[in-house]
């Protein structure tokens, strides 16, 4: 029975990891969305369904995932807290769904202006749906494999974000060199709609199997109702907000780099698609050591 928590592992790093394809494209189609493309039809290229954003309106558009994200996080707290667990999947996952779904067709839009404004309202969603489900997957996770393999199983779960966008930073530019911006999108829509899957199958296995597999005072834990009060907030340590301001740190700086980079290289070192994805996914490459350190957190501490 101890087993059911890997299944609810390996589900939990499949929703990440197609998710992420829906996260990543933006980053390689940059130069696409902004027109600047050697391959748009105005450049005298084939690409048709190529876009006209300003940088501040793609970057806004490819922020606007993490601003979501960010209120998500405490709505998806409240609401795994006050109905369980596997409503709380089911939210996340329609949220994954709907906003993949918005943001793919927003570019058959008339104009720019209309496109950029229904991707906006998709990323927005598809945002909540994102980070929504991180935070179900690690209130399960840290009861779940509470002193049995925790920091493994965290490290292999993030470590599915870097495997994806070492997969769709390589291949992505490729794919959007041969068939086009809108044609890329709705295969990445195409990989990227099992994230929600995996996120039903996990809630449900959780759902199932938790009770009877999770040590009793693990299981009350996880599975109490009890909503969630602001004043938890001054209850937390500083070594707490120590880690969360280093967090804000690292991530801005990254994410930032991940989100203009290739277009960066595409437009200022003339680099072609393919190339800049493959030089970009190098920051994934790196990471994908992370399960060596939970495997030394695991045995040393």
């Amino acid at each position: 029975m101890d087993n059911y928590r890997w299944v609810y592992l390996l589900f939990s790093c499949l929703t990440l990891f197609f998710a992420q394809w829906g996260f990543d494209e933006m980053g390689i189609l940059a130069s696409r969305m902004s027109g600047l493309s050697p391959e748009c039809i105005w450049n005298n290229g084939t690409d048709a369904t190529c876009l006209t954003m300003t940088a501040s309106e793609f970057n806004g558009l490819f922020v606007a995932h993490f601003w979501s994200g960010t209120i998500s996080a405490i709505g998806t707290g409240y609401i795994t807290g006050r109905f369980g667990i596997w409503i709380g999947s089911l939210c996340v996952a329609l949220a994954q769904l709907l906003g993949m779904l918005i943001f793919t067709v927003g570019p058959y839009g008339p104009t720019t202006n209309v496109a950029y404004a229904v991707m906006l309202i998709g990323r927005i969603i598809f945002g909540c749906g994102f980070w929504g489900s991180s935070v179900v997957s690690q209130q399960v996770m840290s009861h779940w494999f509470f002193g049995r393999e925790l920091a493994m199983a965290f490290s292999l779960y993030t470590n599915s974000i870097r495997i994806a966008s070492i997969i769709s930073f390589a291949s992505l530019g490729t794919v959007a060199q041969k068939y086009g911006m809108q044609n890329t999108m709705w295969i990445v829509f195409g990989l990227a709609v099992l994230g929600p899957s995996s996120s039903v199958l996990g809630g449900w296995v959780y759902k199932r199997f938790a009770a009877i597999s999770m040590a009793e005072e693990r299981w009350l834990a996880s599975s109490a109702r009890t909503g969630i009060s602001l004043s938890l907030i001054k209850k937390l340590s500083w070594h707490y907000w120590t880690v969360a301001i280093f967090f804000f740190a690292t991530y801005g700086t990254l994410v930032s780099i991940l989100a203009d980079f290739a277009k960066f290289l595409t437009e200022a070192r003339g680099l072609n698609e393919a190339t800049a994805g493959v030089t970009t996914g190098i920051i994934s490459d790196i990471g994908i050591l992370s399960p060596l350190l939970g495997i030394v957190t695991d045995r040393y501490g």
